[in-house]
Parts: structure tokens; sequence; C-alpha cells
């Protein structure tokens, strides 16, 4: 996973499981968002009733994560056609990656299903995929993974839908014996 269009939902969850900047260091992604996204993510819930901001500008300057717009007449007509079914980030999420050929990656079921079927198809991956993926290239132990992953339920309250094909990795991973 080299280039990867983050949505705000697994933004939200990467940076919560505290690896928003592994998955760009030690992993080696490139990691792009739309600025709907930078202006939708402005922090995470912590513990507590406490939020620890998510601040753009040094992981940005840092080379973490570039933040694009959308240009060109056709990622405008597409985000303008995808807005009535989609949240601002998610459409322009959705809609820059189809125009720059880059994968998705969202956990928003409408979203994945406008992706499979759109024309050109955009390839896409969920915050499940990711997580598996970064630990093998990191070759994170149980221990670290099964934190990185409580971090997730906890701070982003995301755990993967039952339906979801590592939904039994993910159980099996969070709560090592």
């Amino acid at each position: 996973m080299e280039r990867l269009l983050l949505d705000a939902c697994v933004v939200i969850n990467v940076f919560a499981g505290g690896i928003l900047r592994s998955l760009s260091t030690d992993a080696g992604s490139e990691l792009i968002v739309v600025e709907q996204v930078t202006a939708e993510v402005l922090y995470v819930d912590d513990e507590g009733d406490d939020r620890e901001a998510l601040e753009w500008e040094p992981l940005s300057a840092e080379g973490t994560v570039t933040a694009v717009s959308l240009s060109g007449a056709e990622e405008l007509t597409t985000f303008l056609s995808l807005v009535p079914r989609l949240g601002d980030g998610e459409a322009a999420s959705l809609a820059a990656a189809r125009h720059r050929g880059l994968v998705l990656a969202t956990d928003d079921g409408l979203a994945l299903k406008i992706a499979a079927d759109g024309d050109p198809v955009v390839e896409t991956v969920t915050t499940p995929d990711i997580l598996s993926w970064w630990a093998d290239a990191v070759d994170a132990d149980d221990a670290q993974l099964a934190s990185v992953l409580q971090r997730i339920e906890t701070r982003a309250r995301y755990r993967p839908p039952n339906t979801h094909p590592l939904a039994p990795w993910w159980s099996r991973a969070s709560s090592p014996s």
C-alpha cells in the first residue's frame, strides 16, 4: 500500500491508534488527504472528556501527509454529483481517488459501494486492511498490535462490522491470550 488517499473515518482511526506517522515513516506509505478532510478532522477523543488535536501543518511539513485540493472540471463535477449522497470529505476523497488513480481508504459503506460501482472502479481499502498490512510491515508484536486496535476501539469508537473479512482477525488481535 504505497499511495493511499485517506478519508475522514480512516484518518480518525489511524490517528486514534497512534500509527499515522508510522504508516508513512515505518511502513512507507504515501498518505494523501483532500482539504475537506483536513477541515473536518480537527481532533480525536482521548480518555475521559479530553480531546487530542490533529495538527495538520506539522504533519504536512514533515512529509507524513500531503493535503490536496480538488482540481479540474472532472474532479469537481464528480464531487458535486457525490455530495448529495456522501459527506463532503467522503465525496471529495472519492472524486480525487477516482480521477487521480489513487487507492481510497474508507470505512464508509456507501462510499465503498459507489467506488466499486463507478466508472472507473476505484480500488479501496478499509481500516482493518490497513492495520493488518501495517502490522506485517512493521513486524508488530501481539501486544503492540492489541494496544493499537484497543486505542482505535476506545478513542475512535471503531470496530469492523462482523461481515468484514478481517473482523475475526481484528477480534483475535485486539484481545490476545
